[in-house]
């Protein structure tokens, strides 16, 4: 629901600030538009990883509002998601496997937005234009977001990476 917070879940700050449906444009203040997906707050430069196995679909800078956009298959679930706003894209290519546990991208601000934050959609196909046809809240609790970068796990325990190189084993939540 707008409003709850969603730290513990996503592990960093982040709030849902506005859900899919009709509502009042933030940026030209226009009432009635439809709002294809769940914007949820949260801090520039957090590192964005699945709690589940995906595949890279694609990934663009949209001009026309999206910002840095990448689009993940969750094959399990039969749902493809769409990350918008993104600070910046990390998997190098589309049909890339992105094991659950490993950052694919980092918030931010990018396209038509007012603030920092993740635009989540869902679908139940892979789509390149045109409304999405699922309410992305029931795959929100698959994010995780960490302020380092994630490497996946190895037997159930993710690799976290720090500055320099380090790494240090943390137990998965």
């Amino acid at each position: 629901k707008r409003g709850q917070d969603l730290t513990n879940m996503l592990g960093a700050e982040a709030v849902v600030t506005s859900l899919r449906g009709n509502r009042v444009d933030p940026v030209s203040g226009a009432s009635g538009k439809f709002h294809s997906g769940v914007d949820i707050a949260c801090a520039t430069g957090l590192y964005i990883a699945l709690r589940v196995d995906c595949e890279i679909v694609g990934y663009q800078f949209d001009r026309t509002g999206y910002g840095h956009v990448v689009d993940v298959w969750v094959e399990e679930m039969g749902v493809q998601l769409r990350f918008a706003h993104n600070s910046k894209i990390l998997i190098g290519k589309a049909g890339e496997t992105v094991p659950a546990g490993t950052s694919f991208a980092i918030t931010g601000n990018t396209g038509r937005s007012t603030g920092p934050h993740i635009h989540l959609e869902a679908n139940s196909k892979a789509w390149t234009s045109g409304t999405p046809d699922m309410v992305p809240a029931p795959y929100v609790s698959l994010i995780r977001l960490s302020r380092v970068q994630m490497d996946g796990k190895v037997d159930g325990v993710p690799e976290i990476s720090g500055k320099g190189g380090n790494s240090l084993n943390v137990e998965g939540a």
